[in-house]
């Protein structure tokens, strides 16, 4: 009797300890919206509305009936009570709060109402809430209460983990940080920057904060010796362009640190030396941010900066906010003239006891890099230096190591050194790297003292003429760059919209607005403008838009953000204004970006007649581009509208063969050249230091990526068009924020690797002509651009996967992406969704294109999926096996493509580095999936990347479910 009472008491204790240690097992489950079980048919999918990269959203419409505007899912497993994060992404639209739905787990209840300010009206947008949940259970149901216009649901996420932040609205992504990032609330160090007494420059940890429309990149930061000899930062304090801003009249910077974690609910010192060169009334704060939102501020310092010979000591103190995972310090100064600030000594830290036995600050390390956005172009000794700090009052010695990588994650160089500083010194070392080095490069920097990273490039000296151009600010470092990539061509809108929008030049019927220098100092670089005479939303001045339609006048009607009328006599003097103003200077201008979005095609070709004649009067010898307005029908109707005679170059995306098509066509009958355009980001590189930590590195496969599509985009825009010039949105400068999707450049002025490969095809490409697609046989597409003597060859594997080509062409030269020379050898040509280039006479291009036809093919490495169950659970599991059948080992890196990290049960991002393969040998390698076995849903689509010692590749594959 006794052993069964035993026996059946430890049974119990078994289970209570099992359920204890449920109850704190991390639990994450992403959930697709067309996953979950509909009632009665109220939402239906739909694989044009998909926002998180899943194959479909879900989309409700019965406005007056929400009785089936419910979803629900029996979960895989029973959750223990506990507190839960519930995170849902929707798109946005409608009036504030006018969506409401509850989303209830095991009864408890998590409210959400949208748009807010946090989920921008139309966006998309992830929206979290707190649950605490009382019983267990496994039932999970999403009920709509309200709705506005339309309902669009795409992913839900059940967690209890709170390692999963939701970057800021802008770019509206859900990422995944370490435990080792989170705040740790007995983190007292005495400082949390590093480099507060900017001894080590000003790229180690400070930059300067996007402002209303003129970027202040950190070379605009100058650290130096300061006032009385002391190590400083140098803010110039500069005019800002954005007419709309209530200090557009100061002169302003704001300058803020890298963050950092901290804990809710401690209390934060910040403090700060300054100086000014005139009164400058400034202030200090921390911002603060927490798992959603951008970060916010907090209570300031204000300072009445006046000129003095004595540092002032900025301090402020305040507590983090109940959410507060992030922070960061930042300083605000604005003056009625040009000027400058002085700062130095800056610190945050954790107010609290300062410990009796403190260590010595460590010795501070970073790269530092010379030339303008750190870029090396052939010729120039390409050497990065090693700065060294060491702020004790003791000699300190730091043991430390550095390696310098490619894209493709092959090693270029390496090595290790052992730095001895006395007390206060500062010291810097030279690294010496190969001078035939091409393409994009991340150097990284070991020590006890932490990691530190830095990018570069390494460039041919750029040949004139070549086709492409940016969408990039005027400001004079920007200009200096995009000329140093070897650019000739500059868009103004956007970043350098003030130059033509209407609203700016003419705010009011009799004040005009130039900026006669600036675009002086742009074409004095080497920059051809083709300025955006533009009148979208706050572009057009209140002055000229009119509520009611003027009887007896000409006029057009505009809808979207700008409704109303305007009268085409006024626009037509505007046009004859700006065009007069800068004709010296200017001979490009594009008449309105994007017509299509703000008016009929029939009201365009009115503006743009008038436009024409009115430019051409001011300036006979100017050239005026017509928008072709991206849909077929409105550029064939402008064309018969206005007319071939009140056009001079045809401006249009071009996105696939048909539309290439089309605009040929137009381009043949009117006899009007072609210029594409097209719109798209850039993935940085750079590991981020003005952001928090969100991972520990960044996937080469989304760079590679980016380069991918961007690459394509020009080439196949040129070639599908035939067209003359091709212009690139938006390479911001730096963009809205650091590390902004929208700008080709990473926050500390480099280039990210996109703009990169962009400036390699612009120097390949120069003087020569789009001929159009080649036809290259099976498996590879390829593009040829052709001069007199000289003719240039793009091409690719067609279905992303990677491919050999057995050919060595006599005469010719390859290149790869980043314009590395490729050897032609026995084993042919490795190719691969990234284009190659082929360089050979123009005589011998058409019999290079017949060696391309009849070559071999092969296939180094091949990839096959199976899906299975897990033998100790009832996820489902993708396995992936790996066949080398090439003549060289393979130790490739797998990631998910970002559009297919929904399939994973986390979405972590996992990269796995597969051990080497040896020729002939296989590796197989396994993935948990979001999906169960037995669960019921569609096919899912994933691309999974391969990337390594020059392999990139795309395997595509399908997630189908599988019976228990």
């Amino acid at each position: 009797m006794k052993s069964e009472i035993a026996l059946a008491l430890a049974c119990l204790l078994a289970g209570l300890a099992a359920t204890a240690a449920l109850a704190d097992a991390p639990y994450t489950r992403f959930l697709e919206a067309e996953d979950l079980d509909m009632q009665a048919g109220g939402f239906r999918p739909n694989k044009h509305q998909s926002y998180s990269g899943g194959a479909y959203a879900l989309i409700y419409g019965h406005r007056d009936d929400l009785t089936n505007a419910v979803l629900s899912k029996t979960l895989e497993r029973d959750l223990p009570p506990g507190r839960y994060r519930v995170l849902v992404r929707l798109y946005a639209e409608g009036e504030p709060e006018s969506h409401q739905l509850e989303v209830l787990l095991n009864g408890a209840r998590a409210p959400f109402a949208y748009p807010t300010k946090e989920a921008a009206k139309g966006s998309t947008t992830w929206l979290q809430r707190e649950v605490t949940t009382e019983r267990p259970g496994r039932e999970l149901t999403v009920r709509y209460l309200k709705m506005g216009q339309r309902i669009i649901f795409d992913t839900l996420l059940i967690t209890n983990e709170r390692t999963w932040l939701i970057r800021p609205r802008k770019e509206g992504s859900l990422e995944h940080v370490g435990e080792d990032a989170l705040p740790k609330p007995t983190d007292d160090r005495s400082n949390l920057l590093a480099n507060p007494s900017f001894a080590l420059g000003h790229r180690f940890g400070w930059h300067c904060a996007y402002q209303q429309g003129l970027a202040l990149t950190p070379d605009m930061l100058q650290p130096g010796k300061g006032p009385a000899g002391a190590a400083a930062l140098r803010i110039p304090l500069a005019m800002q362009h954005r007419l709309r801003s209530a200090t557009a009249d100061k002169f302003q910077a704001i300058v803020q640190s890298t963050a950092f974690v901290v804990a809710p609910g401690r209390r934060y010192v910040g403090a700060m030396k300054v100086k000014t060169e005139t009164a400058a009334p400034s202030t200090l704060c921390f911002l603060f941010r927490g798992p959603t939102g951008d970060f916010r501020h907090a209570k300031a310092a204000k300072l009445d900066l006046k000129p003095a010979d004595e540092w002032v000591t900025a301090e402020v103190e305040t507590e983090a906010p109940p959410d507060a995972v992030f922070a960061l310090l930042q300083l605000s100064a604005s003056a009625d003239v040009p000027s400058a600030l002085w700062a130095t000594d800056a610190e945050a830290r954790l107010k609290a006891p300062r410990s009796q036995e403190t260590q010595a600050p460590p010795i501070a390390v970073a790269w530092s890099c010379q030339p303008p956005g750190h870029i090396f172009l052939a010729g120039d000794p390409i050497e990065l230096d090693i700065l060294a700090h060491n702020p004790s009052t003791a000699e300190q010695k730091l043991p430390l190591t550095w390696r310098v990588t490619d894209l493709l994650a092959n090693e270029v160089a390496s090595g290790q050194e052992t730095l001895t500083l006395k007390p206060g010194e500062r010291k810097s070392k030279r690294v010496a790297l190969d001078a035939r080095l091409r393409g994009c490069f991340r150097a990284t920097l070991s020590s006890a003292s932490g990691e530190d990273h830095i990018t570069f490039s390494v460039l041919d000296r750029p040949a004139p003429g070549g086709p492409m151009g940016l969408y990039a600010s005027l400001n004079p470092q920007c200009v200096a760059l995009v000329r140093r990539l070897g650019f000739e061509w500059e868009n103004t809108l956007s970043p350098a919209e003030y130059i033509a929008s209407w609203g700016y030049v003419q705010p009011e019927r009799d004040r005009w607005v130039w900026h006669d220098d600036t675009v002086l100092a742009a074409v004095q670089a080497g920059l051809k403008l083709i300025p955006t005479v533009h009148i979208y939303s706050h572009h057009i001045p209140k002055w000229a838009l009119l509520k009611d339609e003027p009887k007896g006048e000409e006029c057009v009607r505009l809808r979207g953000h700008a409704a109303g009328f305007l009268r085409v006599s006024d626009w037509a003097a505007f046009v004859h204004a700006l065009v007069n103003r800068y004709k010296a200077r200017i001979k490009h201008w594009l008449i309105i970006d994007e017509p299509h979005n703000l008016m009929s095609a029939e009201d365009y070709a009115k503006l743009l007649r008038a436009a024409y004649r009115a430019a051409k009067e001011a300036d006979p010898t100017c050239l005026v581009a017509a928008h072709g307005g991206y849909y077929p029908d409105y550029l064939k109707t402008i064309v018969a509208q206005a007319g071939r005679e009140h056009m001079d170059i045809l401006y249009d995306y071009v996105r696939d063969a048909a539309k290439g098509e089309v605009i040929r066509t137009v381009s043949r009958e009117t006899g009007k050249p072609v210029w594409t355009v097209e719109y798209g980001g850039f993935a940085r590189w750079l590991l981020a230091e003005t952001d928090p930590p969100a991972s520990p590195a960044l996937p080469a496969s989304d760079v590679l990526a980016n380069c991918e599509w961007s690459l394509k985009s020009a080439i196949q825009s040129l070639g599908w068009a035939l067209g003359e010039k091709y212009l690139r949105y938006d390479a911001r400068f730096p963009g809205h924020r650091y590390n902004g999707y929208m700008t080709a450049f990473e926050y500390d002025g480099s280039i990210k690797p996109a703009g990169v490969a962009l400036a390699v095809f612009n120097h390949l490409c120069a003087g020569l002509q789009a001929k159009g697609e080649s036809q290259l046989g099976e498996g590879i597409t390829g593009f040829r651009f052709q001069g007199t003597d000289r003719a240039l060859l793009a091409l690719w594997s067609s279905d992303g996967q990677s491919r050999g080509l057995s050919l060595k062409p006599a005469g010719a030269a390859a290149f790869d992406f980043m314009g590395k020379p490729l050897p032609l050898t026995d084993d042919g040509l490795a190719l691969s969704p990234l284009p190659t280039y082929l360089q050979t006479t123009a005589s011998a291009i058409e019999p290079l294109e017949q060696q391309i036809r009849s070559a071999p093919r092969t296939q180094p490495l091949s990839v096959t999926f199976a899906i299975v169950k897990q033998e100790n659970g009832p996820a489902l599991l993708l396995k992936a096996q790996l066949r080398n059948n090439s003549r060289q080992s393979l130790s490739p890196q797998i990631s998910f493509d970002r559009s297919s990290l929904y399939v994973l049960r986390s979405r972590r991002d996992p990269r796995l580095l597969v051990p080497d393969i040896r020729p002939g040998d296989e590796r197989t390698v396994s993935f948990e999936l979001a999906y169960m076995a037995g669960e019921r849903f569609d096919p899912k689509p994933f691309d999974l990347v391969l990337v390594g010692r020059g392999l990139f590749a795309h395997y595509k594959g399908e997630v189908r479910p599988l019976d228990k």
